[in-house]
């Protein structure tokens, strides 16, 4: 349904938000 692919996109969205992040850290 639509609702499960927006938490999805949510979902991966926010994954590789958290992965960016990490990676910024890791940098400084």
């Amino acid at each position: 349904t639509m609702i499960e692919f927006i938490i999805i996109i949510a979902t991966i969205y926010i994954y590789y938000d958290t992965i960016l992040t990490t990676y910024c850290c890791m940098c400084y």
